[in-house]
């Protein structure tokens, strides 16, 4: 299993987005949230609790599996297309002076599209 363990700035200034992969085609751009960085020149997003569980439920339609144990904060899965399981702890991040309760889905990992940094097809 792979837990991704995010350390994020105190002083990390983060903003809103849609997100998706391959221009939405594999994922659907779905709100989330980042503080502009890139991992391989791809999007590192954060997403709320219901897009978080959204975006699990895709990954694993094909098979694998996705869980919330409520007691650790934590979502774990195994998409279809992995050969591991990967976890993803909540954190909280404040974006413009509002703070939000997310999980880096994802992040550092696959491979994110910024929608406000790509003109999609669609």
């Amino acid at each position: 299993m792979v837990t991704n363990t995010i350390n994020v700035p105190q002083d990390a200034e983060f903003y809103e987005s849609e997100f998706g992969i391959d221009d939405g085609d594999i994922l659907p751009y779905l709100r989330g949230y980042s503080q502009g960085d890139r991992w391989n020149g791809w999007a590192c997003p954060y997403f709320e609790f219901e897009n978080a569980k959204k975006i699990l439920e895709l990954v694993t339609e094909g098979g694998g599996y996705w869980e919330y144990d409520k007691a650790t904060d934590i979502f774990r899965a195994l998409p279809h297309m992995a050969d591991f399981e990967e976890s993803w702890k909540g954190l909280d991040i404040d974006v413009n002076g509002e703070t939000k309760h997310v999980y880096a889905i994802g992040a550092y990992f696959w491979t994110w599209q910024d929608k406000s940094w790509y003109k999609p097809r669609n």
